[in-house]
């Protein structure tokens, strides 16, 4: 939303004055009037004062001193307290019963729970604060009533008046103080064996001590107790056997919950957490194995864990630790994963059979819901049959800044139930322009997104199943389920399309019982509303498209690749790009027209566009667009009239020039066909690195050899010769190592007998290209000839270039003994850290932290190495940490090269409270489970 300017306040400001003057104006023509108005609407040259006055009234100010009386009556007012009506109420969980002025509202945040009564019409208010103590869990920092008194008095405001301790029913504190406004507040202060509690009471004045004796006496807690009872989670979601002296945090809501209980020195927990991810599916067995080994951790007694899977209907795991070196208490864990949900049962004790019986009498049961009624989506345009409002996602906010009407826009909202279901909406509508063949190209693009072609993290791509595509009227639907083989988990997927809108709505259900009916209505009911639905994708806008083009429409902008041409939008391109005079901004549009209408027919197209490159004589972005087309085309004979194009006249447009002859290896064969003719235009500056970067592609690919550009090897060692001078005159680094120095080394490598080539040589060892260094090293290494000291010490020796050198070998099948000699694993790690980073030599330093070993937990056992820089500063210097992890091979006789896990480029800073062992820990377990996604989102 826009901030109201100044001149929108003003306006609106007159505005009211204007509304109030009339409605007066009439009223006090009959009778007296006593009308309150804000201040803002008095004063100013359209002000209520001036317009009175104008109109003809008589307007004073009442500048009379307050009475004795009135500040009597002033007084007593605001000493007024109205007798408040209190009542009996409890707590969500039953735990806390006490008079209240009204119902506890119960909120919970961050693991904590906060309950609150307020009184309104007094301005008194009741807080019950509650925090988990687990201290049946092992904890470096137990909380005492001496600690707990010390904490909070430094945060009680105002006088202390009393201090006493209480006995009964828990120990605890009572403290009264008196605020520097005069207003007396109390507290109540319980530790009880589950949680502390504190209860405050304030008020105005002395509404505390008249009230405090009718609430804080009626405080009652929950009595322990020996009994065990079947406890039934709200929603019939599960039963349990829990002891009945329990505390429950969130159990009425959506979200993570916990219950705890005891029996004299015997602790029960049962906790929900919640990962609704409807994109990826982990295993079961490793997420029920890693949630009891990463609450030991948390504990720091993992390493005395032992445990295994109990599997049943669901992936479960059992694990028990020792609670320390002194006691004989142990803790009992069992793990449960189903749908969204994990459960984490636990038991600490000294009795292994009573954790056998609190882990077998939990059962899941069927999730009941009531309260189903039809509801509108005002923000996403749809009416469901469902009991809970949507939670609008914040990401439909960043959107407001653009929002024209024929853009693109997706909005997004969440559904939860109280049982921790959660249902995922989108809605979008699509641009304008936007277009599909039909229906299953639309479909297969949706499958494309879900099951990508190039897998870049190595997860295992989900099975599709369970798919329905029907169409009714103008609303098709595509509904299907995405599972993994090693989970309960399935992900249920509908795509809604009508007209120009795409709405998509997902859920991770369990795979094994059927969905409760919070699931079910949502997607049988679903029903879009016919507002704002766009324009149908199906219908043919390329006539739309060109109407706005010649009209200098915005909406063109960013929107061709969002239309489908066919052969018979030909004629109409081919008139469009001869005769519309495209403006500047839109010059883009006319080279994609020209790429588009080379794909449709060639026969039409090529003629034509001959034509237009000759008339194109002063705009060479519209000359290389036509070369560029010709040459993607992979047909030879186009390849040749690129070069019969170029002898009639040659575009120079350098960044255009510059990608002009980039190719892909499937069509680089074609390319010979351009050569040597091509080498004729390397005199060009913009020409030459293009050309000789193809070529040299094309000589590596064995495509070429150098008889073929023999007789130029003249000016190509003349032009590299400058290539050095220019690449010595740069600083090191990433610069130097871009420039297309090495692609020269690779062509003129033939001839290095001769006396030009070694004189290019000798100059190239001068320079510090990496790049050209490690290839001429590489290539001397290949030909089995000697290598220069001086190029070693470049290369071998130089801890910067010492991993290029090797990737570069080993690509070649090159693994000479001697590497292994010189550049050791840690070596080459230290390597590619630090090839590209900028360290300023004398100034800045590099050393070596750690080495350790590790195990993933698909037990792939590898090393890791560390390392720190240090830059120094003028006013403080800074510290990052690095790293590389690499796995073990079966192969002894070779350095790794393939890293499995990685520092960023520019590493990670080291604070100075950071400790280096536990980012190093740290790092350890995020390579142990690099490849699971709820773990390591990196």
């Amino acid at each position: 939303m826009k901030p109201l300017t100044r001149h929108i306040l003003e306006s609106i400001c007159c505005l009211f004055v204007t509304i109030i003057w009339l409605k007066l104006d009439s009223i006090i023509q009959n009778k007296s009037v006593f009308a309150g108005v804000g201040a803002a609407h008095l004063p100013g040259k359209r002000g209520m004062l001036k317009s009175l006055r104008d109109k003809g009234y008589t307007v004073k100010a009442l500048l009379s001193e307050q009475t004795k009386n009135g500040q009597e009556q002033k007084q007593k007012i605001e000493d007024f307290i109205a007798p408040p009506s209190l009542k009996e109420y409890t707590t969500a969980d039953g735990f806390i019963t006490m008079n209240s002025f009204n119902d506890l509202k119960d909120f919970f945040y961050n693991g904590q729970k906060f309950s609150v009564s307020p009184d309104m019409t007094n301005g008194a208010f009741l807080t019950i604060s509650r925090f988990n103590l687990l201290e049946f869990l092992p904890s470096e920092d137990n909380i005492t009533l001496e600690r707990l008194e010390n904490f909070l008095f430094e945060d009680i405001p105002g006088d202390i008046i009393s201090k006493k301790i209480i006995t009964s029913p828990f120990p605890g504190l009572s403290v009264l103080n008196k605020t520097k406004k005069g207003d007396y507040q109390k507290y109540h202060i319980y530790k009880t064996p589950l949680e502390l509690i504190i209860i405050k009471f304030g008020g105005p004045k002395h509404y505390v001590l008249d009230y405090e004796k009718v609430l804080f006496e009626s405080i009652r807690f929950k009595t322990p107790s020996k009994i065990i009872e079947t406890f039934k989670s709200p929603y019939g979601k599960y039963q349990v056997r829990l002891p009945k002296f329990n505390t429950q945090d969130n159990l009425n809501n959506a979200g993570n919950k916990l219950i705890q209980a005891n029996i004299g020195e015997n602790y029960y927990f049962l906790k929900e957490s919640v990962n609704h991810d409807t994109y990826y599916i982990e295993e079961d067995e490793f997420e029920a194995k890693y949630i009891a080994e990463n609450f030991f951790k948390e504990l720091k007694i993992d390493d005395s864990m032992s445990g295994k899977y109990n599997n049943r209907t669901y992936k479960s795991y059992e694990a028990i630790a020792t609670f320390d070196s002194v006691s004989k208490r142990k803790i009992h864990l069992k793990t449960i994963v189903k749908d969204g949900s994990y459960y984490l049962l636990g038991y600490s004790g000294f009795e292994k059979n009573k954790a056998k019986a609190f882990f077998s009498s939990f059962k899941f049961n069927k999730t009941t819901h009531d309260g189903f009624e039809t509801r509108t989506d005002t923000s996403l345009h749809f009416t469901v049959l469902t009991n809970t409002k949507p939670v609008i996602s914040r990401r439909n906010s960043y959107n407001n800044n653009k929002n024209k009407d024929y853009e693109a826009e997706t909005k997004q909202a969440s559904y939860y139930s109280k049982a921790n279901e959660q249902i995922y909406v989108s809605r979008t509508k699509f641009h304008d322009f936007q277009m599909y063949t039909d229906i299953d190209s639309l479909w297969q693009e949706m499958d494309d997104a879900k099951l990508s072609k190039y897998n870049v993290d190595n997860t295992k791509p989900l099975k599709i199943g369970h798919t329905k595509k029907t169409k009714k009227d103008n609303i098709y639907t595509y509904s299907y389920t995405l599972s993994d083989t090693l989970s309960a988990k399935s992900i249920k997927v509908k795509h809604i399309l009508k007209e120009g809108v795409l709405y998509t709505i997902k859920s991770l259900n369990d795979s094994i019982t059927n969905p409760s009916p919070f699931i079910t209505n949502f997607y049988e009911t679903f029903k879009p509303i016919d507002t704002v639905m766009g324009k149908s994708v199906f219908k043919d806008k390329t006539g739309l498209f060109f109407e706005a083009l010649k009209k200098d429409d915005s909406i063109v902008f960013n929107a061709f690749d969002l239309l489908k041409f066919n052969t018979s939008h030909t004629n109409t391109i081919i008139d469009l790009v001869k005769n519309f005079e495209f403006p500047e901004n839109k010059e883009k549009i006319k080279i994609n027209l020209i790429n588009e209408l080379i794909k449709l027919d060639e026969k039409k197209a090529v003629p034509f566009l001959k034509d237009l490159y000759a008339e194109s004589y002063s705009n060479p972005k519209i000359q290389t667009a036509i070369l560029k087309a010709f040459l993607n085309k992979k047909d030879r004979t186009l390849n040749k009239e690129v070069l019969a194009l170029m002898r009639k006249d040659l575009p120079l447009e350098q960044y255009a020039v510059s990608s002009l002859f980039y190719t892909y290896k499937d069509s680089l064969a074609l390319k010979k066909a351009l050569f040597p003719e091509l080498l004729e235009y390397t005199s060009i500056q913009e020409y030459k690195e293009p050309v000789y970067n193809l070529l040299a592609k094309l000589k590596d690919s064995s495509i070429v050899k150098s008889k073929d550009y023999k007789k130029y090897k003249k000016t190509i060692i003349n032009d590299g010769k400058i290539e050095i001078k220019r690449s010595i005159s740069e600083a090191s680094g990433y610069g130097s190592r871009n420039s297309s120095l090495y692609s020269y080394v690779k062509l003129i490598f033939p001839f290095r007998k001769e006396a030009q080539a070694k004189a290019f040589f000798e100059k190239l060892i001068d320079c510090d290209n990496a790049e050209a260094l490690t290839t001429y090293y590489v290539l001397l290494e290949k030909a089995k000839e000697p290598i220069p000291a001086k190029l070693k010490n470049k290369t071998l020796y130089d801890y910067r270039n010492q991993s290029l050198l090797v990737d570069k070998l080993y690509d070649l099948g090159l693994r000479e003994p001697y590497l292994l000699e010189e550049i050791s694993q840690l070596k080459y790690a230290k390597s590619y850290l630090f090839s590209d980073v900028n360290i300023e030599t004398g100034r800045d330093s590099i050393s070596f932290l750690a080495q350790k070993f590790f195990e993933t937990d698909n037990n792939k056992k590898g090393t890791i190495y560390f390392f720190k820089l240090v830059k120094k500063k003028d006013y403080n210097d800074s510290s990052k940490l690095y790293y590389a992890a690499f796995l073990e091979t079966k192969k002894n006789n070779k350095l790794v090269t393939n890293i499995y896990f990685e520092s960023s480029y520019s590493g990670k800073y080291i604070d100075e409270n950071d400790k280096e062992e536990e980012l190093i820990d740290d790092v350890l377990d995020l390579v142990k489970y690099k490849t699971r996604k709820h773990i390591n989102r990196r």
